[in-house]
């Protein structure tokens, strides 16, 4: 079962409740891990590290674009970001 959602056209809301989406329906999943086969471990662990590596490819992303936002607000004329 592998989620090949590409999150970064989604709203912010969306790509949240389809992250939320994910790490619960994953959990969920995890609990019963004891109950699966073999081989259906290994497929489930090499979707959840695919899953792993594009959320990370988006973290990256959005670091990137908080420091380049940050970056810009220091120069004249341009409101400071206030990060909370």
């Amino acid at each position: 079962m592998e989620n090949n959602m590409n999150l970064t056209h989604l709203s912010n809301d969306n790509r949240h409740a389809n992250l939320k989406s994910i790490s619960d329906e994953k959990i969920n999943k995890s609990l019963n891990l004891k109950s699966i086969s073999d081989d259906q471990l290994i497929v489930d662990l090499k979707s959840l590290a695919l899953q792993e590596r594009k959320i990370q490819k988006q973290i990256i992303l959005h670091i990137v674009e908080v420091d380049r936002r940050k970056e810009a607000s220091m120069l004249p004329g341009f409101p400071t970001m206030c990060l909370r």
